[in-house]
C-alpha cells in the first residue's frame, strides 16, 4: 500500500476531517481498517458544524420523474408509459407552423418529389389508398407498399412493417412498431434493429379521440430509438389518425409536431411527407454527424484546450454508458481503443456553465481529470432554426419547479458572499405501489440506474456560442458538447482490496476540498459513480479520481 507524502500530511492537517485517514500509513488488517472508518465517523460527528449553521447548496428541489430507471425487459408498461407521459410534461408541442417547410420543401430531393407527383394520377393521386383505415378496407400497409415499389425504388432508405414483437431488437422492452423507415444499405430480412432506424410511425384506425394514448405509444419507441443510437441528435415520426395525419420530432428538449392535416383532402401533402423521409440525408434524418466513420471503428476530432491543435480520438464501437431517456442531457460515453481516454457527449442546460468549463478551470489539481480536447457541436436553438414552437399539449402531469433566493444562502461565516440563485430540475422516484417502501433517495444522472436530473445555475457568464433562444420558444435550449479526459480508471465496485477503495476516497476528498479551496469550484454530485480508481502512475499519484461535472458551479 502506498504510504503518506507529505502533500497528505499537508492535507490532513488543513483538513481535520481526514485525520483518521493517517494510520493507514502502516499495513492493517481488515479488521484494524474497519476500526480506522468507524473512529472517521465519530470523528466527523465531533468536527462537523451543525446543520443548521450549514445551508444547501440548493433547496426546494423540483423533482421531475423521467423514464430513465426503466432499463430492462421487465419493466412494467403503464409505469412506463407514465413515466415517459411525466417526463415529456410542458415539454411537448404541437401545431408548429414551420414544420412542413423546415423538414419538408426547398431541399435538394424536392424536384424528384415533384416529378412523382406528377406521375400519379391527376383526379384520385392516392388511387388505392382506403378511404378509411377500418379494418375491412384495403389497409394503408399495401398501398404504401405498393408506392413505393413503383415510384421509389431508388430512394436511399425504405419503409418497413414489423409483423410482430419478434421483428424488433434492440428495445429495452417488447416492442411491436407498425412502420419503420431504415436504409436501404440496412440488411432487410424480417428482423429490424433499432440501430439501424430512422423514422418511426404509428398508424391507428381511430380518431384522434385516443391521441394520448398512440402519442405514448410512439415517445416509447422514440425512447428506444434513442437508446439504441444514443448520439442521435433527433428522430422524425408520425401519427396516423383515420385518414388524419400527426408529423412529429423528438429531441433532448422534447417533442414537436406539425399541424395535423387530412391525408384525403391534402393527397399532395401526404405524398410529399412520405417520398422525403425515404429522401432524406442522414444530417436531415437527425443522425450522428460528428463521429468520423471511415474505418472499423469511430473517431472524433477534438481540440486540445492547452496547445489549441486539434487531436483524433479513436472510439470502441459501443459506449460503456449512456442515458435511457428522451428529454435528458442524453450523456453518453465511449473509452478510447488505446484504453487512455474516455470520450463524453452531453446536451448541457445553455444557462449552466458547462463541464468543459469546469474542467479547465480546474487543470491542476490533483486527483481532478486532464482535459485532453473538447468541442462545441451544435444546441438546440440551431436545431430548431426557423420554427416558432409556442403550443403547449397538456399531456395531464403537473410538474411543480421551484427556485432559491440566492440572497438566503452564504458559505458558514463567509455572510457577503452570496450563491448563485439555482433551479433544479431533478428525478425522483415514488415508493412502490404494492410494497409500501419508503420512497428512494434520487440519484444523479452519472450513474446508470438514475433517474434524469439537471442543475440550471443562473446568472452565469456568457458563453461563446450562441443561446439566445428562438422568439417565444419555450423549449430549453441545450448544447451539444464532446470531451475527452485522461485518465481512463475504473468503476469502484472493481476494486482489489479495501485499502484501494480508502486510498481512492482519501484522493477524492482531498479533490473535493482542493477544487473548492483553490478554484471555487463545487463539485454537488458526489457518489460512488463519480469517483473512479485510477492507476497512481498514471494519475500523479493519486489512487483515485473525482470526475462528472455537469452539475457544478462557480462560488463566489
Amino acid at each position: 500500500m502506498a504510504s503518506i507524502t507529505r502533500e497528505d500530511e499537508k492535507f490532513v492537517l488543513e483538513n481535520p476531517l481526514s485525520a483518521s485517514l493517517a494510520p493507514l500509513q502502516d499495513a492493517l488488517s481488515d479488521l484494524e481498517i474497519w476500526r480506522v472508518v468507524l473512529q472517521l465517523i465519530a470523528d466527523l460527528s465531533r468536527v462537523t458544524p451543525p446543520l443548521s449553521s450549514i445551508p444547501p447548496s440548493f433547496s426546494g428541489t423540483p423533482l421531475r420523474r423521467s423514464s430513465a430507471s426503466f432499463r430492462d425487459s421487465n419493466q412494467k408498461r403503464e409505469e412506463l408509459r407514465r413515466d415517459i407521459e411525466i417526463e415529456l410534461s410542458r415539454r411537448t408541442h404541437v401545431d408548429v407552423p414551420e414544420f412542413i417547410s423546415k423538414y419538408f420543401q426547398n431541399k435538394a430531393w424536392s424536384e424528384q418529389v415533384e416529378k412523382i407527383s406528377k406521375q400519379l394520377p391527376r383526379d384520385d393521386p392516392l388511387e388505392g389508398f382506403p378511404e378509411t383505415s377500418k379494418p375491412e378496407e384495403v389497409d394503408s400497409w399495401t398501398w404504401l407498399k405498393s408506392f413505393q415499389e413503383q415510384h421509389l425504388g431508388d430512394a436511399p432508405n425504405v419503409f418497413y412493417r414489423a409483423e410482430s414483437k419478434s421483428n424488433i431488437t434492440g428495445a429495452t422492452g417488447e416492442r411491436q412498431l407498425d412502420v419503420l423507415l431504415k436504409s436501404r444499405a440496412a440488411a432487410s430480412g424480417e428482423v429490424h434493429h433499432l440501430a439501424d432506424c430512422l423514422v418511426v410511425g404509428e398508424p391507428t384506425t381511430s380518431d384522434t379521440k385516443v391521441w394520448k394514448k398512440k402519442f405514448t405509444q410512439l415517445a416509447t419507441y422514440m425512447r428506444d430509438v434513442f437508446s439504441a443510437q444514443p448520439t442521435r441528435r433527433f428522430v422524425h415520426g408520425f401519427i396516423v389518425f383515420d385518414v388524419q395525419m400527426q408529423l412529429w420530432v423528438f429531441d433532448r428538449s422534447g417533442a414537436y409536431s406539425s399541424q395535423t392535416f387530412n391525408i384525403r383532402q391534402e393527397p399532395q401533402q401526404f405524398i410529399r411527407v412520405l417520398a422525403g423521409y425515404t429522401l432524406m440525408t442522414a444530417e436531415e434524418l437527425g443522425l450522428d454527424m460528428f463521429m468520423q466513420r471511415d474505418g472499423f471503428y469511430p473517431s472524433v476530432t477534438l481540440s486540445d484546450p492547452v496547445m489549441g491543435k486539434e487531436c483524433s480520438f479513436q472510439l470502441e464501437l459501443s459506449p460503456f454508458f449512456k442515458q435511457s431517456a428522451i428529454a435528458c442531457r442524453g450523456t453518453t460515453c465511449y473509452r478510447t481503443t488505446d484504453g487512455k481516454h474516455v470520450v463524453k457527449f452531453s446536451w448541457g442546460p445553455d444557462k449552466q456553465r458547462s463541464e468543459v468549463d469546469h474542467l479547465a478551470k480546474a487543470q491542476g489539481v490533483r486527483g481532478i481529470p486532464t482535459l485532453a480536447g473538447a468541442s462545441t457541436v451544435t444546441t438546440i436553438n440551431e436545431l430548431h432554426a426557423g420554427l416558432r414552437i409556442r403550443k403547449l399539449r397538456d399531456l395531464g402531469h403537473a410538474v411543480h419547479e421551484r427556485t432559491v433566493d440566492a440572497s438566503q444562502l452564504s458559505f458558514t461565516s463567509q455572510s457577503t458572499q452570496q450563491l448563485e440563485s439555482l433551479s433544479v430540475s431533478g428525478t425522483k422516484r415514488k415508493a412502490s405501489q404494492r410494497g409500501g417502501s419508503p420512497p428512494k433517495r434520487s440519484r444523479s444522472n452519472s450513474q446508470p440506474s438514475s433517474l434524469c436530473q439537471e442543475v440550471q445555475p443562473g446568472e452565469l457568464e456568457q458563453r461563446q456560442v450562441s443561446t439566445m433562444p428562438p422568439p417565444n420558444s419555450p423549449q430549453q435550449n441545450r448544447i451539444l458538447t464532446c470531451l475527452a479526459i485522461s485518465p481512463a480508471g475504473r468503476p469502484l465496485q472493481d476494486f482489489a482490496n479495501v485499502c484501494e477503495v480508502l486510498e481512492a476516497f482519501r484522493d477524492a476528498i482531498r479533490a473535493h476540498w482542493n477544487l473548492f479551496k483553490h478554484r471555487k469550484i463545487l463539485h454537488r454530485d458526489v457518489s460512488h459513480g463519480n469517483i473512479i480508481l485510477t492507476s497512481p502512475d498514471q494519475n500523479g499519484g493519486c489512487s483515485g479520481m473525482l470526475i462528472d461535472y455537469d452539475l457544478a458551479v462557480h462560488i463566489g
